[in-house]
């Protein structure tokens, strides 16, 4: 009080490429989209926010096989999502640059992001999702005991599509609020606050989504 106070923001712009890492099985129409962002800085590990959500990722891959699903009913996209805590989102633009034109060929986006905290259970949040694929979503995460209903929150891949109207599903921690306060983009976002067993269960949860899902 009584005094001046100046800020001085010492920083440059890096030019710089990267690419977002994108991976389907079956038809391009109907495809269910499955999102997890790949961000850190220096002096933030990122385990819960989103090494987790990557992991779920390939998890999901492997499950999703044709060894084990030969005749998937609905195509699928993994998409593992680049920059989303950079201030322009680039990877989501990118992504919804190329694919913006075909949004309704995806009847349901899956977010993955800051789940498999090892306090609490993994939460899963809806938007635009009503009528028979709403009976579906909870046909599967409702009936879990590794998952709850959770708040609606919007700092995340999901919001673009809800954004635009589009079905979503979100899946964190149940304590994400407190999360994003306390956890997230901090030095003490490290593995040991993993529990790897919910992130299974998350991949297991949307296989079964997706291999039982309407023909």
């Amino acid at each position: 009080a009584g005094h001046l106070a100046a800020v001085d923001i010492r920083s440059r712009r890096i030019p710089s490429r990267a690419r977002n890492v994108i991976a389907t099985r079956g038809p391009r129409s109907p495809r269910v989209t499955v999102i997890a962002h790949i961000d850190t800085k220096p002096g933030t590990p990122g385990a819960v926010d989103n090494a987790t959500g990557v992991v779920a990722l390939l998890l999901l891959a492997e499950l999703l096989s044709e060894e084990r699903h030969p005749d998937l009913p609905i195509g699928v996209e993994l998409l593992a999502v680049n920059g989303e805590d950079h201030y322009a989102a680039p990877g989501e633009l990118a992504w919804v640059e190329t694919n913006g034109a075909s949004l309704d060929d995806i009847p349901l986006v899956i977010n993955i992001d800051g789940a498999g905290y090892r306090h609490g259970r993994s939460a899963y949040s809806t938007y635009n999702v009503d009528g028979d694929l709403a009976v579906h979503v909870e046909r599967v995460f409702g009936t879990r005991d590794d998952f709850m209903h959770g708040p609606d929150w919007f700092q995340s891949d999901h919001a673009i599509f809800a954004m635009r109207g589009r079905p979503a599903l979100a899946i964190t921690t149940e304590y994400v609020q407190e999360m994003l306060g306390e956890l997230f983009h901090s030095a003490a976002d490290t593995p040991d606050l993993v529990d790897i067993d919910l992130v299974i269960g998350i991949a297991r949860a949307i296989e079964e989504l997706v291999a039982t899902w309407p023909r």
